[in-house]
């Protein structure tokens, strides 16, 4: 997770974790023109959700 977020930074997004009531691990991802942006682990993947603006 830690890799992933500072690749996304360097990149141009802002990446702030969020704490969960599980045992996922969850970031929250801004950047101009994509809405809801999330990664998240569970289950030994990463998974990226968001929304783009158009």
């Amino acid at each position: 997770m830690e890799a992933s977020s500072a690749y996304l930074r360097v990149r141009g997004w802002q990446a702030l974790p969020e704490s969960t009531d599980s045992d996922d691990r969850s970031v929250r991802l801004y950047r101009e023109g994509v809405r809801g942006a999330r990664l998240y682990a569970a289950n030994g993947q990463l998974v990226f959700t968001g929304e783009v603006r158009g």
